[in-house]
């Protein structure tokens, strides 16, 4: 009869329906056919579009003065193999801005920038290349695809069960709208 026994007991009844909702949804969404997720990503091609992106390379320092070290090494050309080894590479998308990481992003490939001040410190940047916006092949995204149509399935069949427990249950249940949200968003 003590307050943290029901408490308990209502938390399990809540994880138990839960979990009968889930199974419920479950065993009325199948795994699409190749030939479905393929007319979806054809339908909706633009959904898979990639961005305008920049591959640089990239090296974090401490503070200004080791940005400045590095900047000088490389323009002298001494060891600057060594120097590349403590780059790493990484693939930015391109988007405006004036502050002066957003303007390295935009420059030539093949030219150097920094030291730049970030929140963790300083970075040096090497512009390697640049890839124009494009829609990716299908096999290239078809794992994303199979997963995005799985999920508006599932929210189908979940907006579907809503209704029927709403038309069953008009007069004698309260659907707590914000709770619903919140379930739907835990499947």
């Amino acid at each position: 009869n003590s307050d943290e026994v029901r408490a308990g007991l209502v938390e399990v009844r809540r994880k138990a329906l839960l979990d009968l909702i889930r199974r419920r949804i479950e065993s009325e969404v199948a795994t699409p056919s190749l030939n479905l997720v393929r007319l979806h990503y054809d339908a909706n091609r633009e959904d898979y579009r990639e961005p305008d992106q920049v591959v640089v390379r990239r090296r974090t320092v401490d503070d200004r003065a080791a940005g400045e070290r590095i900047m000088q090494q490389i323009t002298s050309g001494v060891d600057t193999a060594a120097i590349f080894d403590g780059f790493v590479q990484v693939t930015y998308p391109v988007r405006a801005g004036d502050n002066e990481f957003s303007q390295a992003l935009l420059a030539d490939p093949g030219s150097m920038h920094g030291p730049i001040k970030e929140e963790t410190g300083y970075v040096v940047l090497q512009i390697l290349r640049r890839q124009e916006s494009r829609i990716p092949d299908f096999t290239e995204v078809q794992e994303r695809v199979t997963r995005d149509l799985l999920a508006q399935e599932r929210a189908d069949v979940f907006e579907r069960y809503v209704q029927k427990l709403r038309a069953d249950s008009a007069g004698s249940v309260e659907i707590q709208t914000e709770r619903l949200v919140y379930i739907a968003a835990c499947l």
